[in-house]
């Protein structure tokens, strides 16, 4: 899958990325491997016993939560139909999988007590949408819990224009050969300085010069407040952390 036979074509928009790329077993070989952390999730708080989480990838979420509370249903969405056939290989996890869109959940009106949203809500474009339908699906007093990039600092900004300047430019096909093996060099020599962070892989290299850089979608803090209260949220606290916040906000 290296870069000289990459297609020229990109996907379109994120759910299409999702659904086609090998994202997930990259990320779930990351996840394996311990580069990356434990889910921003308060230990204490209460999650009731009707539970779906938008975008349950491998399920590390899930298992956190497992450890923590025990939840009636638990529901895991995720666009990607891969990591869903992962997810059911797996005998000890008990929870209803749906292959869906975050933007429709496919559950009736106030129906969950909690929904969660970790490491998923900077690969959704529309989060007014998001917002709206969760608020639609959440029972009274149902929380929401979604951690968001924080397009106000400045390392932030700096991914979200590097990313969108590296799509374009991989459009280009002699660039794109130039732009792979030059980064191939640089990957294989922090490797062999023992230096393991999440995406210095090879793998991750041919994925990014194969289907172009994951869909990338910060947000500021003070928009992300604005659009909460709009679609009719309490927002009871918010941590910053390290590039990010995470919003606790409850219907």
């Amino acid at each position: 899958m290296g870069a000289e036979n990459a297609s020229t074509e990109r996907p379109s928009d994120a759910s299409t990325y999702f659904a086609t790329s090998d994202y997930y077993k990259l990320w779930v070989k990351e996840v394996r491997r311990g580069t990356v952390g434990r889910p921003p999730i308060p230990a204490k708080l209460s999650l009731g016993d009707l539970v779906l989480e938008i975008g349950v990838g491998e399920g590390r979420v899930m298992r956190y939560v497992f450890t923590t509370s025990k939840p009636r249903l638990y529901i895991g969405l995720d666009i990607s139909s891969d990591i869903l056939r992962f997810l059911r290989g797996r005998g000890d996890i008990y929870i209803e999988l749906v292959q869906a869109d975050g933007l429709y959940l496919p559950v009736r009106d106030r129906a969950l007590t909690c929904v969660l949203c970790i490491a998923t809500s900077h690969y959704i474009l529309d989060k007014a949408r998001l917002f709206l339908e969760v608020y639609r699906a959440l029972k009274e007093k149902g929380v929401f819990l979604s951690n968001f990039k924080d397009l106000s600092r400045l390392h932030i900004a700096l991914q979200y224009h590097a990313r969108n300047l590296l799509n374009n430019l991989l459009r280009y096909k002699t660039l794109r050969k130039l732009l792979y093996h030059s980064c191939r060099m640089v990957v294989i020599l922090f490797n062999r300085l023992g230096l393991k962070r999440y995406g210095l892989d090879p793998d991750w290299l041919k994925s990014i010069f194969t289907y172009g850089v994951t869909p990338y979608y910060p947000i500021r803090r003070k928009d992300c407040i604005r659009m909460l209260m709009m679609a009719g949220f309490d927002v009871r606290w918010i941590i910053d952390r390290a590039g990010e916040f995470i919003a606790l906000s409850v219907k």
